[in-house]
This record gives C-alpha cells, sequence and structure tokens, in this order.
C-alpha cells in the first residue's frame, strides 16, 4: 500500500520520553503511514534507539542532518517526507488512539486532497492523565473552500485555537506549491510565524473533531520551563509585530486576531520578570521605546466589533491591560 502520511519527529535530547511516543504511534497497525525521525547529532542514546525502531519496523526512517535548530529539522523532514500528508509530531507528545488508522483511511478516500486537515488536541500529565481537550467549533465536515484571512481571523482570533503545528495535518503539494518552510532564523515561537504564514495561503479545509494529538504539559526538560533570554524575548516581539503590522494594514476587518496578537503580546510582560537581570533591564529598554509597543498598549481604546466584544480572549486582553500599567510602573523604575 501507498505511505499517505507521513508523521515527523525531530530528535534532540529526546531520551528517555520518546519510547512512549513512538509506541503510540506504532500501536497503529495501518501501513499507509511512515515514522519518520530526524535526528540532529545530540549523543543521548536517541539514536541507537531510533537505528533499533528501524530494524523492528519497516514503516520507520531515520535521517541524519547537521546539528542545527527545531525549523532547520522540520524542514529537512519535509524535505524526505515521503507521504501526501505530513504530520509534525514533538518528541515526547502521544498520539491519539487509532488516530493514525482514521486519518490513513479518511486521506484515502478522498476524492481530492484538501490542503489542511484540522483537528482538535488533549493535554496531559503523567503520562497518561487527559486534563483538557479543545472542541474547536468545526462547523463543516466536508472540504470546504476558505480564505485565509477569514480563516486566521475566525479561529485564531475568535476561537484562540493554538500555535502549535502538530494540531493539524498538511498536504505536502500544497507546502512545496507555496513555499512553506519553517525560519530557520528564529530561537523560538517558528511554530505561531509557520501557522499565521501558511493559513494565509490555505483554499481547502477538512476537519476531524475528534483529538488526534495529545500534548504533554509537565516535561520539565521542555522549551515552556527553560528561563526566557533576551534573545527569545527580541524573537518572540520580532514576531508578534511583525504579524500585527500585517492584519492591522490589511483591507479586511481583521479585529479579532489583532486582539490575539495583543494577548500574546502582553505575555512578554510576565516573561521579562523571569529573565536574568542584567537581561531584564535592556528587555525592558526595548520594550519601552519601541512604538509598536505603544500601538499595543493603545489597542484596548479602539473601538470593538461585536465579534471581538464576544470573542474568548476579550475578557482575558482587558484583564491584562488592568495589570498593564502597574508592570509598567515597575519596568520604568527598574530601567
Amino acid at each position: 500500500m501507498s505511505i499517505v502520511l507521513t508523521v515527523a519527529i525531530p530528535i534532540y535530547k529526546s531520551m528517555p520520553l520518546l519510547p512512549m511516543t513512538v509506541d503510540s504511534v506504532l500501536q497503529h497497525r495501518n501501513d499507509g503511514f511512515e515514522l519518520l525521525f530526524i535526528y540532529d547529532g545530540y549523543k543521548d542514546g536517541s539514536l541507537e534507539y531510533c537505528n533499533s525502531v528501524c530494524e523492528k519496523d519497516p514503516r520507520v526512517r531515520t535521517i541524519i542532518k547537521e546539528s542545527g535548530n527545531l525549523p532547520s529539522a522540520r524542514n529537512y523532514g519535509m524535505r524526505c517526507a515521503r507521504g501526501c500528508y505530513i504530520w509534525f509530531f514533538d518528541a515526547d507528545d502521544l498520539a491519539c488512539k487509532n488516530s493514525l488508522d482514521d486519518l490513513v483511511l479518511q486521506i484515502r478516500q478522498m476524492r481530492s486532497y484538501p490542503d489542511v486537515i484540522m483537528s482538535n488536541y488533549s493535554k496531559f500529565i503523567n503520562n497518561t492523565q487527559i486534563i483538557w481537550e479543545s472542541e474547536y467549533p468545526y462547523e463543516f465536515t466536508d472540504m470546504l473552500k476558505v480564505n485565509g484571512i477569514d480563516m486566521v481571523n475566525r479561529f485564531w482570533g475568535e476561537f484562540n485555537m493554538t500555535w502549535a503545528v502538530w494540531c493539524h495535518i498538511f498536504n505536502m503539494e500544497f507546502l512545496r506549491r507555496n513555499q512553506c518552510v519553517f525560519d530557520e532564523s528564529l530561537s523560538c515561537h517558528e511554530d505561531g510565524d509557520w501557522t499565521i504564514n501558511t493559513f494565509l495561503k490555505v483554499q481547502t479545509v477538512e476537519v476531524r473533531p475528534k483529538a488526534c494529538y495529545s500534548h504533554r504539559m509537565d516535561n520539565i526538560a521542555s522549551a515552556s520551563y527553560k528561563p526566557f533570554s533576551l534573545s527569545s524575548f527580541r524573537c518572540a516581539m520580532g514576531i508578534t509585530t511583525k504579524w500585527f503590522r500585517y492584519f492591522k494594514n490589511h483591507e479586511r476587518d481583521c479585529s479579532a486576531i489583532l486582539y490575539r496578537l495583543s494577548c500574546s503580546y502582553n505575555d512578554l510582560l510576565h516573561r521579562i520578570h523571569q529573565m536574568l537581570a542584567d537581561e531584564k533591564r535592556e528587555a525592558i529598554k526595548i520594550y519601552l521605546c519601541n512604538k509598536d509597543i505603544a500601538d499595543y498598549k493603545n489597542l484596548y481604546k479602539m473601538k470593538t466589533t461585536k465579534s471581538v466584544r464576544d470573542n474568548p480572549n476579550y475578557d482575558r486582553y482587558i484583564n491584562m491591560n488592568r495589570i498593564y500599567k502597574s508592570m509598567i510602573e515597575q519596568a520604568s523604575r527598574m530601567s
């Protein structure tokens, strides 16, 4: 049978959680997918483990690349993928039961191939304990023609969809045709940047309302638990302001995604307080001197549309701005 789906997992400091991730994928007995390890040279026993899995299961491949960052690993995975679709995985997360079997069957039964298959996901701790599951309001089941701007404004703006790339499955022909590659210059937040850039080009989607992916929330070795550095701050600020400018200047109504980006930007205030003292002072100077920050500061004063007032992000954004003044005053004193 032909391979219709590539599950791509970058391998970097992946042990000891990688075997659980692999088991969750290979428990599916369907032969219509491949599991692709992208190994970049970190010596923690993961290459030996990957090679042993390849020897046992013909659906598994390991490719070796020069040491680099996560965006470069995903780009290399896209170049080497054999499936019609690609599913980006993190090495500590899990595939939901029956998800790959169902996805392979869904793809094989398609009359035409949408650019993206959208899905839901869950969050878990303690290896198996589900603590939350998304319920994105997909109102369609057949393939739907869409406008990229409206998609981003609705799902990432109004419905607060995750920026993470692993929530959806992407058509490889669509990605190649539109040159959808990860920005390898980014040190963090590459998921959000790539997701927005890619979905702006999407014209057709299909959905799987049931959760396919489960995201681990208690891996203390993950990037989420690392201190926020000055370079990470610059990177996050650059991505957020870039897309805010883009949507603010667009001719269509982008109020919802502007508010979502405002929430993301205001979160940077909290990340500043996680930084080391010297970097914190420099980040505060950057924050206070940046014109885009002034635009964000005044954003809540803008007249909102009904869709934004009904947005679940709206209350969060207003609450963030109540905290805003006191945090800025603290930041000003520190600088």
